[in-house]
């Protein structure tokens, strides 16, 4: 299915371009380079995902004795959800371990909760560099082996670490990140558990020795982190540069296709924007101003995964809402970007986008990925803003801002606010066609 949408989509965009509209070229050439884009996005896609590397539920076996730290960064979340983590984290079934809160924000009950499980705790005077800072300063007051780092709300499994250990047997992995497991509402409305990332990109991206850390439920080796000075301090959160970092000094990374820990999500859709923005905003900040066709340790592969990382956000910024309006302008405007007839064009189009329909489901099955879409295209917003904030910020990242994620909280601002730019295109669509009905001419 790859290769006959591959072929229908070059067919197709042959097509296009002998029966383009120059007189609009402003926007029906556009149109054709989105459509080039769309094709260049599945291909990439697609070819990731032939070659998914999978591992073992059980692990490796162990061959040496490692000391292992678990650090749990936190920054003022609920008392409540960090007791739950700590617990957990005490409840590792490895003797070798010590257990560490690292409190950004100084929080006497953070310090009796460590002082009541026996671990240890840190809190900073200096706040900079946000949880990458509050990493670091514990990265070097301690001396494990190993470091696994936990979000304040990502409660681990016991047998987490003797199942993720026998990975550092191999002197050259840097990192061992687990696939991430959620608790979302009935139905995940907002996609949060993000299958698709979990169960196809990562997995492919392994097979590159291009999957990065999402920063928790992750197991780093201190050598490797020793080697780059630490937690990558650049961005705003440190786990996609950090992996970066340690790529192009040779090591490699594991990811594990299996959950080993339970975390929460955004549960209104302002706390969705918060964290997706600050997702992008990251990744485009890397793509803008440390690209990594520009890091000479890096494969090209692994070249090609980092810049397909940072984007993807900006086709979901730019070129999706291109594709919403352009058939509004057409309508309304009755400039139309080709010269043949609606029906040439169905007849042309219509093979290709059931094609490429079929091959998606085919590539990520049996994980849907129609809500992934739905949510990657209808966040056109909050990547646009990720932009600019982005572009602006080549030499200081932006502030940094805790997302409390809990279930069932509820915000007191309207959600239908929100989502005034979509509503604003679905009012539009739906206008032009009447509109086009009225005036005549639609065929």
């Amino acid at each position: 299915m790859t290769l006959i949408t591959i072929a229908l989509g070059i067919f197709y965009c042959a097509w296009y371009l002998q029966h383009i509209n120059w007189a609009v070229w402003y926007y029906s050439f556009v149109f054709f380079v989105c459509e080039l884009i769309g094709l260049f996005l599945f291909s990439f896609f697609a070819f990731n995902s032939w070659f998914l590397r999978y591992h073992n539920p059980e692990g490796l076996a162990v061959e040496r004795t490692f000391s292992v730290d678990v650090f749990i960064p936190v920054a003022g979340e609920p008392l409540e959800i960090l007791r739950e983590t700590v617990e957990a984290a005490v409840g590792i079934d490895f003797p070798n371990k010590r257990v560490y809160i690292l409190d950004d924000k100084g929080n006497p009950e953070y310090q009796e909760l460590a002082t009541k499980y026996g671990c240890g705790y840190f809190a900073r005077e200096d706040h900079s560099d946000a949880k990458a800072g509050n990493l670091n300063y514990a990265f070097f007051r301690t001396e494990g082996d190993l470091i696994l780092t936990l979000d304040a709300d990502q409660v681990p499994q016991p047998q987490i670490v003797n199942i993720l250990i026998g990975y550092f047997k191999f002197p050259q992995v840097a990192y061992v990140q687990t696939k991430q497991n959620f608790k979302v509402p009935v139905g995940d409305p907002f996609g949060n558990a993000d299958r698709i990332f979990y169960n196809v990109m990562q997995s492919g991206k392994d097979n590159d020795n291009s999957a990065f850390s999402c920063g928790s439920g992750v197991f780093y080796r201190r050598k490797a982190l020793k080697e780059i000075g630490g937690f990558s301090t650049w961005n705003l959160v440190e786990d996609v540069h950090t992996s970066m970092l340690l790529h192009e000094r040779g090591w490699r990374s594991v990811y594990y296709n299996h959950s080993l820990t339970r975390g929460t999500s955004p549960a209104d859709i302002y706390g969705v924007y918060r964290q997706r923005k600050q997702w992008a905003a990251d990744s485009l900040r890397i793509l803008f101003w440390d690209n990594p066709f520009r890091r000479k340790g890096l494969t090209f592969k692994q070249k090609l995964q980092y810049f397909h990382l940072g984007f993807v956000y900006l086709v979901a910024a730019f070129v999706m809402p291109f594709f919403f309006i352009t058939p509004i302008y057409s309508l309304l405007t009755q400039e139309f970007i080709l010269t043949a007839p609606v029906y040439h064009y169905v007849l042309y189009r219509f093979p290709y986008f059931i094609a490429m329909s079929v091959g998606y489901g085919i590539i990520n099955y049996p994980t849907p990925y129609m809500k992934a879409f739905q949510m990657w295209t209808g966040l056109f917003p909050v990547f646009m803003q990720a932009t600019w904030i982005a572009l602006r910020s080549s030499k200081k990242k932006p502030a940094y801002r805790v997302n409390v994620k809990t279930i069932g909280e509820a915000k007191a601002k309207n959600p239908w606010v929100a989502i005034l730019p979509q509503l604003g295109i679905i009012f539009l669509a739906f206008s032009s066609i009447i509109y086009a009905f009225i005036v005549g001419g639609i065929l």
